[in-house]
């Protein structure tokens, strides 16, 4: 029932779409910037998705990105809000603002996703987890999503890529910046503050921001910070040194479920800092040395109680160091390329805690354990354009102490059909590191998918993908303690369509649907818990004249819950944002801006009742630069 529904919106939006195309009337030319969703038709879009700057036309993975205009269209708060309107991915758990959120890419969770920002890995060692709900949206430039394996280029990153490229600073002003201001229901507000510019050779770029709500369910009260600094130096030998240094502090509750139901509440607390030291430096025509230094650093504590706080269930916590560097050398053009290198990791975690094992309220477990990870990496990636032809090849091997050495490759290539049809198809080999570091084996997969991208149909873009993959992954099972780690092989197939229409007098439509079909591969039994069907959709307005943008967006998830989880996700999730420029004709004009989430107070429950979803609720602010 929900799959034919679901062809039918998908129908009617191309329908639609076509529709407009009819219209005696001048329809504007492509736009990155004018595309919701993260849709990006341009097939001279440089990405860095394979380590080198590289036009979209000449990757085989299935790539999205997001640029700064598209997320202030949006009027996010974080990176999770972002991401949760993007095709083929899904995220779970987000109901306040800044709540700790959960990544589903293509049906896969967060423990297979690496996330990055500006190049340093944001995953933490206890479950490869990442906290997308602490990363601010404003000092975001741009987001390139690899949606599959590409451990070629990335190393541990078994289902994807998620890289974020934060701001840089104005190279035209000597200070500058913006400002942001929002407030909502239940006290929820949003400041965020930057600063830019360029002193001669020294380029600077500051942010600060503070997310707070008292929460939309009980006990999800959000109370995030975050700094964020990132210095460039011109070196004389037109070299290039860049300082980055981000830190998140967070105090949220997760959870509260009141007796007789489960009696369970938590609260989870985390500090992140992450910096790094670059240096790009043109060695010749075509060839560039790059070197990058790094750490990361994360302190988590999880306190889980009775609803009544008479008694805890559980007090835990971790506390993670990782230090890496990279040396890579990049040479090529448009027709021809190769980036090679090396990269060394080194990793701390410690995790500790005391557990109530008898269900009595009493903590009478205590656990503490302290691990250590080196990981030595080498890789080279390449592509060679014949004609329309472009051959993708990259290999990866990486020692890693913990586990056995692992060997990841990527074999793609792209065909330009016609100047406005792309083929695209790669098979690769990927990785992700194990649970808490507690197994020897890594997690692995097999991948193939093909695709096509084209605006061959006037006025509308499309892109297809399929995938099929077959899967060693582990589940961590937090019920019992000490937690155990168990191995399955999946068999995980599907496919995924986007499509984009023209802006007409200022309106454009997107969506995309992901299907995925996950069975055991020992005993041919479908998989549940997973978002199996998932289906985005946005109407995105923009008129320069009246300084007036604005999108509406549709989120609608079939999670294949097993039974008994008493999941509830019938309805399309509706969110609409608006802002307007007071002084359309000037660049330095303030906005104020409308979002209304949840328009018509949709109730999903994710896979179960617990974690159900945010009703509607409203917020306004405005935007300024300086």
């Amino acid at each position: 029932m929900f799959v034919r529904k679901t062809c039918y919106a998908i129908l009617t939006v191309i329908v639609i779409a076509l529709a407009l195309t009819t219209v005696n009337a001048a329809a504007d030319e492509l736009s990155d910037e004018l595309f919701p969703l993260g849709l990006s038709p341009s097939n001279s879009q440089i990405v860095t998705t394979s380590r080198i700057p590289r036009p979209i036309s000449k990757i085989a993975e299935n790539v999205t990105v997001i640029t700064a205009e598209q997320i202030a269209t949006l009027n996010a708060h974080t990176l999770a809000d972002v991401l949760n309107t993007v095709p083929g991915i899904q995220m779970n758990h987000t109901r306040t603002p800044g709540s700790l959120p959960v990544i589903y890419l293509q049906g896969k969770s967060e423990s297979h996703v690496r996330v990055l920002i500006d190049g340093v890995p944001q995953n933490e060692l206890a479950g490869n987890f990442s906290d997308t709900g602490s990363i601010p949206a404003h000092y975001i430039e741009r987001i390139e999503i690899i949606k599959g394996a590409a451990s070629a280029a990335w190393g541990p990153a078994l289902a994807g890529v998620v890289n974020v490229i934060t701001k840089s600073p104005d190279p035209e002003r000597k200070i500058g910046g913006s400002g942001f201001a929002s407030y909502g229901e239940r006290g929820t507000s949003d400041l965020h503050l930057d600063a830019s510019g360029t002193l001669d050779r020294l380029g600077y770029y500051l942010s600060g921001n503070t997310l707070y709500s008292k929460g939309f369910r009980l006990n999800n009260g959000v109370n995030n910070k975050n700094l964020f600094g990132k210095f460039t130096y011109d070196l004389p030998s037109n070299g290039t040194l860049t300082l980055g240094l981000d830190y998140r502090d967070t105090d949220r509750g997760i959870v509260a479920t009141p007796d007789p139901f489960l009696d369970y509440r938590e609260r989870i607390t985390a500090r992140y800092f992450s910096g790094y030291l670059s240096l790009t430096q043109p060695l010749a025509e075509k060839l560039t040395l790059d070197l990058l230094y790094r750490e990361w650093h994360s302190k988590l504590h999880d306190t889980q109680r009775n609803f009544a706080d008479t008694g805890f269930w559980a007090l835990a916590g971790n506390t993670q160091a990782v230090r890496g560097a990279t040396a890579k050398l990049s040479w090529g053009d448009s027709m021809r390329s190769l980036v090679g290198g090396v990269e060394f990791e080194h990793a701390k975690l410690s995790t500790h805690g005391q557990f109530d094992t008898d269900w009595d309220l009493v903590l009478d477990t205590t656990l503490d354990d302290f691990k250590r990870m080196d990981r030595y990496g080498i890789f080279a990636n390449g592509s060679w354009s014949i004609g329309a032809l472009t051959l993708l090849p990259g290999i990866r091997y990486d020692r890693v102490s913990v586990t056995n050495d692992n060997f990841s490759y990527t074999l793609g290539a792209t065909y330009q059909l016609t100047d406005s049809t792309t083929l695209r198809a790669y098979a690769a080999k990927a990785y992700s590191l194990p649970y808490a570091l507690q197994t020897e084996e890594v997690q692995k997969v097999n991948t193939v998918q093909a695709g096509f991208e084209s605006s061959v149909i006037p006025h509308l873009w499309l892109k297809g993908t399929f995938f099929y993959n077959i899967e060693k992954t582990q589940k961590l099972d937090l019920s019992v303690i000490p937690n155990t780690v168990t191995t399955f092989k999946y068999k995980r197939q599907g496919g995924e369509i986007e499509l984009k229409s023209t802006p007409l007098y200022g309106f454009s439509l997107g969506g995309g649907y992901t299907y995925t079909y996950l069975t055991n591969k020992d005993t041919g039994e479908q998989v549940h818990n997973y978002p199996k069907n998932l289906a985005k959709i946005a109407l995105n307005y923009s008129s320069t004249d009246l300084g007036l943008k604005g999108v509406l967006t549709g989120n609608y998830v079939w999670w294949n819950g097993a039974e008994g989880w008493n999941g509830h996700y019938n309805p399309v999730i509706w969110d609409i944002s608006l802002t307007q420029k007071l002084f359309p004709a000037s660049d330095m004009s303030p906005e104020i801006f409308f979002s209304g989430h949840n328009l018509f107070n949709g109730s999903q429950h994710y896979l179960d009742t617990v974690y159900n979803n945010t009703r509607r609720w409203i917020e306004g602010g405005v935007r300024f630069k300086f």
